[in-house]
């Protein structure tokens, strides 16, 4: 994970809402909104506390705005757009 990603987009979208995405296996999983502290430390515990030592996968979702396909948000690892559920 990049630190530097995630530390820039959370200065990028300061007040934006971010989402947490989690599963197991190839399903879409499931979507929860994210109400904790807004910075890469505790982003990443919730993280990893969602992957359960790899059982699981689980990824953080920042919204960005809309466009004619729909609202979209970044991936806060990897900063690839994203669709917000």
């Amino acid at each position: 994970m990049s630190t530097t990603t995630m530390q820039q987009l959370l200065d990028m979208y300061p007040d934006a809402p971010i989402q947490i995405i989690s599963g197991e296996g190839e399903g879409a999983g499931t979507v929860e909104d994210y109400d904790g502290r807004d910075t890469v430390a505790a982003i990443r515990a919730r993280l990893e506390e969602e992957r359960c030592g790899g059982d699981r996968w689980a990824r953080a979702v920042i919204y960005e705005g809309e466009n004619d396909y729909g609202e979209f948000g970044a991936d806060l690892e990897t900063g690839e757009q994203r669709p917000w559920a």
